[in-house]
C-alpha cells in the first residue's frame, strides 16, 4: 500500500441537514462508525497518510462522540480535517475541535433554500474564532460558499457580519479571501452531484492513488465523491486495506488513471475537479 494525501473517513453518514445540493436524503444511513472499527483503520493507515479526514457525506460533529474519535487520532499524531455545517457545533466543547489541524464550515448549507439553523449560527462560527484567536490555536479555518450563492440575500448578511468581526473588506472575485490568521473565506466552484448524460472515459483522478474513502459501514471506496458507495472495493472490517488496494478492481481503477482512463461508470460521469480539496 502506498502513501496516500489523505484518508477520508466517515465517522457517520447523518448529516441532519437537507440541502438542495446534496443527495444524503436518497442514501440509505448506517448511522456511526464502531470505535473498535475506527482504530483498527487507524493503526492501518498509520504512516501511510499526510491526513485524515472525518467525513464524506455525514457531518463528524453530528456524532456526540466526536472527542473520542478525535482524541484516538490526535494521540496517533495525525493531522485531522473536519469538514462540517456547524449546526451542532455549540454541543461540542471548542477546546475538543481544536485537536483538528483544520476545520471547514460550509456555509452553502446555511445560505441553501432548505437550510434550517438557529437564527445565531453565525455568531455561533464567529465565536469558535474568537475562542481560537484568544488561545492563539494553530488551526485553519475555512468558511466554504459556492460561488452561486454570492447573491443571495443570506450571504450578504454573513459578509456584512465577517467584514464587521474581521475588520476587513471582502471582495468576491478572488478564490479566497484572508479573514485572520489562518482564517479564510473560499469560493467554490459548483459540482453536480446529479450525474450528467454524458459519459467521459478520458480523465485523470486522484481516487486511490492519492485519496481514498472509508463509509461508515466499513466500505472502502476511491475517493471522497463516491458517498453512495456505487464503488465498493471490499469491507475494511473483513479485509486489511492492504488486501482491498491490491485486488483486481481496484488495480484497474489505479492503472487506468495512471493511463488517463476512467474505468468504473460512475468516474466517467464524474465533473468534480481532480483536487485533493
Amino acid at each position: 500500500m502506498g502513501k496516500f494525501q489523505k484518508v477520508y473517513i466517515e465517522i457517520g453518514d447523518v448529516c441532519g441537514c437537507e440541502c438542495s445540493f446534496c443527495p444524503s436524503l436518497n442514501l440509505a444511513k448506517f448511522g456511526s462508525m464502531d470505535l473498535g472499527l475506527y482504530e483498527q483503520i487507524l493503526s492501518q493507515i498509520r504512516g501511510k497518510t499526510r491526513a485524515i479526514c472525518l467525513h464524506l457525506l455525514g457531518d463528524p460533529l453530528a456524532n456526540l462522540n466526536l472527542n473520542k474519535y478525535l482524541s484516538l487520532a490526535y494521540d496517533k499524531g495525525f493531522k485531522i480535517d473536519l469538514v462540517t455545517t456547524g449546526k451542532y457545533l455549540r454541543k461540542h466543547d471548542f477546546s475538543t475541535l481544536s485537536k483538528a489541524h483544520q476545520i471547514s464550515f460550509s456555509l452553502s448549507a446555511f445560505v441553501d433554500k432548505n437550510a434550517k439553523f438557529s437564527k445565531n449560527h453565525i455568531d455561533d462560527l464567529l465565536a469558535f474564532c474568537q475562542f481560537t484567536q484568544e488561545i492563539k490555536s494553530e488551526i485553519f479555518i475555512n468558511f466554504r460558499i459556492q460561488k452561486f450563492m454570492i447573491n443571495e440575500p443570506k450571504f450578504e448578511m454573513i459578509k456584512a457580519k465577517f467584514e464587521q468581526f474581521f475588520g476587513v473588506k471582502i471582495g468576491c472575485n478572488e478564490s479566497r479571501v484572508r479573514l485572520a490568521y489562518k482564517i479564510f473565506l473560499v469560493f467554490k466552484e459548483y459540482f453536480e452531484w446529479r450525474e450528467p448524460n454524458s459519459q467521459n472515459p478520458s480523465k485523470y483522478c486522484h481516487g486511490l492513488i492519492s485519496q481514498i474513502g472509508i463509509k461508515s459501514s466499513g466500505i472502502v471506496v476511491p475517493c471522497c465523491v463516491d458517498a453512495s458507495a456505487s464503488i465498493n472495493l471490499g469491507n475494511i472490517g473483513q479485509n486489511s486495506l492492504n488486501e482491498i488496494i491490491n485486488s483486481p478492481k481496484a488495480k484497474a481503477i489505479i492503472d487506468g488513471f495512471k493511463q488517463g482512463k476512467a474505468i468504473e461508470n460512475l468516474c466517467q460521469k464524474c465533473e468534480y475537479k481532480a483536487n485533493l480539496d
